[in-house]
């Protein structure tokens, strides 16, 4: 059976709704925990905030080791905190492995278990795109983009008069579906010599940027996702589409669901905005048409203009992404038009649940699960009228641990004093070890036993 049942266009959960909103999945679990499992291999992050590559992982390994599972979860976790996760040069990967791997992940991290890949709402269209083997997938989406310039030269009415909107660009896969997708794993099989770059942005982030007033108040909201465009291209060719879709809720051609503006990540138990904006997202439902135009333009805003959230792929041959649609938007640069090649890819995507917001969860900087109130010193304590030369310093011994940014996450600061048994971190004289022998002696000037404040 269904974890979830029809109550309208959207589904209806076992549980609650606050104000029409669904706050639990009673198939999902509570946010999972990194077991470590991933620990040896190397990686770097894309950017403080969003994204990390393994440059060495093969994804036919992971699915062949011992523990192929844990590994799996542990990536899905991973992919959920950072939002995308890069891989280079994944040659022996075909297209049954690629479809297994994007459906462990969804599995192995709390996806209804009657959930599964994403079918193409009009697959049967004769026009459908073939994989680089001739072949066609119900769970396989094409991207080339020789087939779009063809395309754009039918359409006489797209002649260009001003430069494009591209913010309209940013989308998360298959919102447009009662149930949309959790995982989407892209490959890119051909690429050209430059050009096609794709960007994720970080809804996490761009949830915490909005001041906490106006999150009470988006939470209450949902917003109307369509795309019309499949069941009139099923009228005119003279086939139906395809159904159902992944899930059993995701039938019939109406295409035009509710989902909430901000939604909870079941992996993370993170809050991130979700139907606020995106190429899907056609309105904000129950405001008037100036008041939707304000807040889907506002978000919109706040990505385009914290480019310090996103994740840029620069493709090569063979490269895969694989990322979370709960919590990231993504958007694809139109410049492949500009140079000789083609840009090739497929990508699978898993279906996840009925989108939810649980109050008790959390935002993307929330700290609690490392911030224990019992472990805050406060300097009072140190005696009533104590000033610093009265002090008796206190000098501690152990490994330093250089950065080359910010240190911002209370979880990744533990990762790091758990494995390399760090006592702080130095930024100022990182990397001057490696190239010149000395000791750094260094002062605190920031304690780690609360949130940063200049009262320190």
């Amino acid at each position: 059976m269904p974890s979830v049942t029809r109550n309208g266009s959207n589904g209806a959960s076992n549980g609650q709704e606050d104000h029409g909103i669904l706050t639990s999945c009673p198939s999902c679990p509570t946010p999972l925990k990194y077991s470590g499992s991933l620990d040896y291999l190397p990686y770097f992050e894309i950017t403080p905030i969003i994204g990390r590559e393994y440059p060495t992982v093969k994804v036919t390994d992971i699915l062949k080791a011992p523990n192929a599972e844990q590994q799996i979860r542990d990536f899905a976790i991973i992919i959920s905190e950072r939002g995308v996760v890069f891989f280079r040069d994944q040659y022996d990967l075909n297209i049954a492995d690629q479809k297994k791997f994007c459906d462990l992940v969804g599995t192995l991290s709390g996806r209804p278990e009657e959930n599964g890949l994403h079918v193409h709402p009009i697959y049967r269209d004769p026009g459908n795109l073939t994989l680089p083997d001739g072949t066609t997938d119900e769970n396989i989406y094409v991207i080339n983009s020789e087939a779009q310039k063809k395309i754009y030269k039918t359409m006489g009415n797209r002649i260009a008069t001003e430069p494009r909107d591209l913010a309209r660009e940013w989308h998360s896969d298959s919102t447009f579906e009662t149930v949309p997708s959790d995982f989407s794993f892209l490959k890119m099989e051909e690429t050209p010599p430059h050009g096609g770059d794709t960007l994720w942005c970080s809804g996490y982030e761009i949830y915490d940027r909005i001041s906490p007033s106006f999150r009470s108040y988006l939470e209450t909201l949902t917003a109307t996702c369509a795309q019309p465009v499949f069941k009139s291209a099923a009228q005119a060719g003279g086939y139906e589409v395809m159904s159902p879709r992944g899930s059993p809720l995701n039938v019939g051609d109406a295409f035009a669901p509710h989902h909430p503006v901000v939604r909870t990540n079941r992996v993370t138990g993170w809050k991130s905005i979700f139907a606020g904006a995106g190429l899907h997202v056609t309105r904000i439902d129950g405001l008037y048409s100036h008041e939707d135009q304000m807040i889907r333009e506002y978000i919109l805003r706040q990505v385009t203009r914290s480019h310090d959230c996103i994740a840029r792929m620069k493709w090569t041959k063979n490269a895969a992404a694989v990322w979370n649609n709960s919590c990231v938007w993504h958007a694809a640069t139109p410049d492949t038009h500009l140079v000789e090649g083609n840009r090739v890819g497929v990508r699978a995507s898993s279906i996840g649940e009925v989108p939810y917001l649980d109050p008790k969860s959390t935002d993307f900087n929330d700290c609690k699960e490392c911030c224990d109130a019992d472990y805050t010193i406060s300097r009072s304590q140190r005696g009533d009228g104590a000033t610093r030369w009265l002090d008796e310093p206190t000098v501690h011994f152990g490994n330093i641990a250089p950065s080359n940014q910010l240190q911002i996450s209370a979880t990744e600061r533990n990762r790091i004093q758990k494995e390399h048994e760090a006592i702080c971190f130095e930024m100022e004289a990182a990397g001057i070890l490696q190239e010149y022998p000395c000791v750094v002696v260094r002062g605190i000037c920031d304690y780690a036993d609360s949130h940063k404040n200049k009262g320190w």
